[in-house]
């Protein structure tokens, strides 16, 4: 397993909806694999992985006054925990 990779939680309204059905996304780099991802998941937050789903976002053209500029790419890891498990972060207080 490769140190100091940042995995950082993807919040946003589909995801908090995700998370209530179990699936939590999770933004990382583009060269992180699936079983790579799922284990440093498991180890930070404690948890049972079931299943992983990856998606590549490419990045995007971006104007900057006259010039354009391209938006970094990152890949888009959706876990499946196992019945009964939660992570507290996407957890929505009302």
């Amino acid at each position: 397993m490769r140190k100091n990779l940042i995995i950082e939680p993807l919040i946003s309204e589909k995801s908090t909806l995700l998370a209530s059905q179990g699936w939590y996304s999770f933004r990382t780099p583009v060269n992180l694999g699936k079983k790579e991802a799922a284990n440093i998941i498991e180890n930070n937050f404690k948890v049972k992985i079931i299943k992983v789903n990856s998606q590549v976002k490419q990045g995007k053209k971006r104007r900057s006054g006259k010039r354009f500029a391209m938006t970094k790419s990152f890949k888009k890891i959706l876990v499946k925990l196992k019945k009964g498990q939660k992570i507290d972060i996407f957890e929505i207080e009302t």
